[in-house]
C-alpha cells in the first residue's frame, strides 16, 4: 500500500521568514468520509508570489514511485489555475463557468464562429442540452422557422466545455515537461481569439527531486503558463492541486486534494488565494498608470508570444426585434483592438487610449479615454456605425485666454439597438466641452443631440428639431466658436454662437441670424 503526502518546502527564491500565500497544513483524500487525511498521511501545499513568478512546493511521499514511458500512468500531481469571478463582468455567470451550450453553426445571415448559449446560475447547476431545450424557453424548430428567430435549430447545439482563463497542468515525477492537459478546451475559442495554448507551458519550469520514499516538486509559474491574466497585476488566483497516483492494478486516480467538495474544470469550487505581493502582468505597451486612471483591467491572453487584450460580454439571448429568452443568456468572447498614444498640445501632456467592444446585442463601440496632464480623464464612447451624426467632429484641445487648456469631444451610442421600447434604432450623441485646470475638470456645456425617426438636437435652452450640429468654427479660439447645424431632410442650415470669459465662466449661447 502507498503512503502519499505533501510538505511545504520553501522555494530558494524565498527567504525562510516568508510567509507564504497558502499554506493548507493537511490535504483532504478524495472519496473518505474522514474529510482530512490522518496524521500518519500528513500533507501540506504552500503557494507564494513574488511579483514576478507564482511558485508551488510539494513533497510526495510515495512508497512505489511508479515511472512509465507513457505520461498517464506517471505519478505526478496535476495542477488547476483560474482567474477569480473578480475579474470578468459583473453580469457573467462564473458558477456556471465553463459550462456552455454551443452553436457551432453559426445563425443564418450572421457571420463569425461558434455562439455560446447559458442561462443563469440561480436556474441551473450544469448546462446539458435535453434540459436546456426542454425546461427554458427555446424555441423549437418550427418556431424558429415560422418567425424568423435569430438562433440555430437544436441539430446544431451541443454542450461545450470553454476553459477561457483557466489552464490545468501535469507536473511528473519523472520530470518531463509540464503538460497542459486542458488544452482540447481552447478549441471553441480558436476562431475568435486565434490562441495558441501549445505555447503556454514553456512558462513553467520545475524541478523532481526524489527521496528514499518519494518526490519533491517545486514549480515556478510565469504569467505565459497562466495563458490569462488581468492587468496590470492578479491580486487573486483560483488553484487546486490533486495528487494522482498509479495503483498496482495500473489505473491512475488522484487521491489527494487541496480543495473538499471540488469539481473538476469548475473555477468556483477550487480554493482561492491571495497574493501579499500581486503578480505582475503588464507585459503591453499600456502604461500602469493609464490602465488605472481609466480603470481599464481587460483579460488578456498569451499568443505569439505577446499578449492580446480580449472581452467578455454576457446578455439575454435575443431571438429578434422586441423578442429575448426570460432565462437563456448569451456570452460572447472577443478580441480587443487597443491603440494607445502619447503626445503634447502646446505643451499639454496627452495621452490616448482606445478600446473596440463588441457586445452581444449592440453595434461594436470604441471606448476612448483620454489621460490630460497625468490626471484628469474625459471619456468618449462611439458607435461604430455608419451615419452616426457628428462624424467629423474629432478631439480638439485648446487654451483658454488665462492659459489653462479645454478638450471638446463627442460620444455616440445606439439607443435599444434591438428596436425595444420606443428608442428603436436611434443613435444619441453629446458633444462636451472640458476645462481642464489642475486638479479640476469642468464641463463648460452639453449639447445633446440623436439621429433618429426624427432627429433633435438641444443646446442649451435652444431646441432644433431636424438638425444635428455637424461641426464649428473658431471666431476667437478657446474663447467664442459658433457651431453648425445641418437639416436632416432639407439643405437648410443654421449656426449657433458659444462663447465664454477668459477664465471659462459666463457661458452664452445665441442662435445666429442669417447674414451675420
Amino acid at each position: 500500500m502507498k503512503i502519499l503526502s505533501i510538505l511545504a518546502l520553501l522555494p530558494p527564491c524565498f527567504s525562510l521568514a516568508q510567509k507564504p500565500d497558502f499554506h493548507l497544513p493537511g490535504l483532504y483524500r478524495l472519496g473518505s468520509r474522514s474529510g482530512q487525511t490522518e496524521n500518519a498521511l500528513d500533507a501540506n501545499v504552500s503557494v507564494y508570489c513574488d511579483g514576478t513568478y507564482i511558485s508551488v512546493v510539494a513533497e510526495v511521499k510515495d512508497t512505489h514511485i511508479s515511472l512509465h514511458p507513457k505520461a498517464d500512468l506517471t505519478d505526478r500531481i496535476e495542477l488547476w489555475m483560474a482567474l477569480p469571478a473578480s475579474v470578468y463582468p459583473a453580469n457573467f455567470e462564473y458558477q456556471l463557468h465553463p459550462s456552455y451550450i454551443e452553436a457551432a453553426v453559426p445563425a443564418e445571415g450572421t457571420s463569425g464562429g461558434s455562439r455560446f448559449f447559458g442561462t443563469y446560475a440561480e436556474l441551473a447547476s450544469h448546462l446539458d442540452l435535453k434540459p436546456f431545450l426542454s425546461d427554458f424557453d427555446y424555441p423549437t424548430p418550427n418556431l424558429i422557422k415560422q418567425n424568423n428567430l435569430q438562433v440555430p435549430g437544436p441539430g446544431a447545439l451541443k454542450p461545450q466545455e470553454v476553459h477561457f482563463g483557466m489552464v490545468q497542468y501535469g507536473l511528473y515525477a519523472d520530470q518531463r515537461p509540464a503538460v497542459l492537459l486542458n488544452q482540447p478546451y481552447f478549441a471553441p475559442l480558436e476562431q475568435s481569439l486565434h490562441i495558441q495554448p501549445e505555447e503556454w507551458a514553456e512558462g513553467i519550469v520545475y524541478t523532481v527531486d526524489m527521496l528514499d520514499e518519494g518526490y519533491v516538486i517545486n514549480a515556478e509559474i510565469s504569467c505565459q503558463a497562466l495563458g490569462f491574466v488581468q492587468l496590470p497585476e492578479l491580486h487573486q488566483l483560483r488553484f487546486m492541486v490533486d495528487v494522482v497516483d498509479v495503483g498496482k492494478d495500473g489505473r491512475a486516480r488522484p487521491c489527494l486534494t487541496t480543495t473538499p467538495g471540488r469539481e473538476v474544470a469548475r473555477p468556483a469550487t477550487f480554493s482561492l488565494v491571495n497574493f501579499d505581493t500581486p503578480l505582475y502582468t503588464n507585459y503591453t505597451h499600456i502604461p500602469d498608470h493609464v490602465l488605472k486612471a481609466v480603470d481599464y483591467h481587460p483579460v488578456c491572453v498569451f499568443r505569439h508570444q505577446q499578449w492580446v487584450p480580449t472581452g467578455i460580454d454576457t446578455d439575454a439571448l435575443v431571438y429578434r426585434e422586441n423578442e429575448a429568452s426570460k432565462f437563456l443568456t448569451e456570452t460572447k468572447f472577443f478580441e480587443q483592438d487597443v491603440a494607445y498614444h502619447s503626445y503634447s498640445f502646446e505643451g499639454f501632456p496627452v495621452e490616448s487610449l482606445k478600446i473596440a467592444i463588441e457586445p452581444v446585442n449592440q453595434q461594436p463601440l470604441q471606448l476612448e479615454y483620454y489621460l490630460l496632464q497625468g490626471e484628469q480623464v474625459v471619456t468618449a464612447e462611439q458607435t461604430r456605425q455608419p451615419g452616426s451624426p457628428a462624424d467629423d467632429f474629432s478631439p480638439t484641445f485648446f487654451r483658454f485666454p488665462d492659459g489653462q487648456y479645454g478638450a471638446i469631444l463627442k460620444t455616440s451610442r445606439l439607443v435599444d439597438p434591438y428596436g425595444w421600447n420606443t428608442g428603436g434604432m436611434l443613435t444619441e450623441e453629446s458633444i462636451s466641452i472640458y476645462r481642464i485646470a489642475p486638479h479640476q475638470k469642468t464641463e463648460l456645456l452639453r449639447i445633446h443631440q440623436g439621429k433618429g425617426e426624427i432627429p433633435y438636437c438641444q443646446i442649451g435652452p435652444y431646441a432644433f428639431d431636424g438638425f444635428l450640429v455637424t461641426g464649428f468654427d473658431w471666431v476667437k479660439e478657446g474663447k467664442m466658436l459658433v457651431l453648425r447645424l445641418d437639416s436632416q431632410s432639407s439643405p437648410a442650415k443654421k449656426r449657433v454662437k458659444v462663447q465664454w470669459n477668459s477664465e471659462g465662466e459666463r457661458l452664452k449661447i445665441e442662435p445666429v441670424e442669417d447674414g451675420e
